[in-house]
């Protein structure tokens, strides 16, 4: 072979480029479009229940008696504005009037507290809390290092990389231990029971990603009615876990062709190809923005803060002193307030 033959480089053709060019582009919308529902009905609520469990709580009952304290302090400050003014001081009056001013904050913490125990409720119901919690939340450790990786790799069309789950059981394992059983028998039923929980997880994330694939409207911009019902079943089977759904609906959509399949390698099926690869390239660019958006929201943002078992016992040991100290300055302000009264009673 002369050298002139040897340095040839086959040319790509148009038509083979945005064929090419379209399947990256598929890729990276059903990677971005598994992250954000990933994020919206999984981790999301996930990271807020937890929040709400190590300090929501906590921050709402300080924000509460901050509240109170500074109610209290009003009470304080119109009596001596009274007394100023050469008036008779009224205690009743001055309750009255603070309490007019703090109502619409007081309104405004019920409403976050009613708002947290409903959230708190439909995640119990929604997600098996107890369980849950009797688990160690490995699955929550393991998601965390999955979706960092994911988002890292959205832009380069790559598919997300399951890491290695945390396993914190090690600590509580001997809670869970009955009376007469091997902690080695209990670590293999337990480890037997891991490996089947995640095996079903990623399952259910490998359908549901086929399944988009398959059937997005960016990807499948034809599609028909029965195909548009199926996508929303499979949404609705996705949040809730269901496998046995997906896999129903992935075996109908198996031999459904993609849309560049339909299209010949003539001038008419190469403009096709041109106007869905710029389809493509529009949604994922605003796949990303919304992906970013949910990212640097509360709760995602509080997910490295959550994972820090140090960090999360700092905070709430800053914030049961700071509790202490407002409850402490109640009493204070509430035992002078009595001495008032009962000095204006003697009057």
């Amino acid at each position: 072979m002369s050298r002139n033959n040897r340095n040839i480089v086959a040319v790509e053709s148009e038509y083979e480029h945005l064929v090419k060019t379209i399947h990256k582009l598929q890729e990276s919308l059903v990677t971005l479009s598994t992250l954000r529902d990933d994020l919206v009905y999984r981790l999301c609520p996930a990271l807020r229940a937890q929040y709400e469990e190590k300090v929501g709580g906590l921050e709402r009952e300080l924000l509460a008696a901050q509240t109170y304290l500074k109610e209290e302090q009003r009470i304080i400050e119109i009596l001596q504005a009274q007394m100023n003014a050469r008036k008779v001081p009224s205690l009743n009056t001055a309750q009255e009037q603070a309490r007019a001013e703090f109502r619409k904050y007081e309104e405004n913490l019920r409403r976050k507290a009613e708002e947290a125990e409903n959230f708190q409720k439909q995640w119990e119901k929604d997600s098996g809390w107890s369980q849950y919690q009797e688990e160690n939340a490995s699955d929550a450790k393991q998601s965390y290092q999955e979706f960092r990786q994911a988002s890292q790799k959205a832009e380069e069309a790559a598919g997300e990389k399951h890491g290695p789950g945390t396993d914190s059981r090690e600590d509580s394992s001997s809670e869970r231990r009955s009376e007469g059983t091997s902690e080695e028998n209990i670590s293999d039923k337990e480890d037997d029971k891991e490996s089947g929980r995640v095996s079903h997880i990623r399952t259910i994330k490998d359908l549901y990603r086929k399944i988009v694939k398959r059937l997005h409207p960016d990807i499948h911009p034809n599609a028909t009615q029965h195909e548009k019902d199926l996508l929303n079943k499979a949404n609705d089977a996705y949040k809730e876990k269901d496998e046995a759904t997906l896999q129903s609906i992935w075996d109908e959509l198996s031999g459904l062709d993609m849309p560049e399949e339909k299209y010949e390698d003539t001038e008419e099926g190469r403009k096709k190809l041109r106007e869905l690869m710029e389809l493509l390239r529009t949604r994922v660019k605003a796949l990303m923005e919304e992906v970013r958006a949910i990212q640097s929201e509360f709760p995602y943002t509080e997910m490295p803060f959550l994972n820090d078992e140090e960090a999360v016992s700092k905070r709430q040991d800053q914030l049961h002193a700071e509790l202490g100290k407002t409850r402490e300055a109640i009493r204070q302000l509430e035992e002078l307030i009595k001495r008032f009264r009962e000095y204006m009673e003697q009057q």
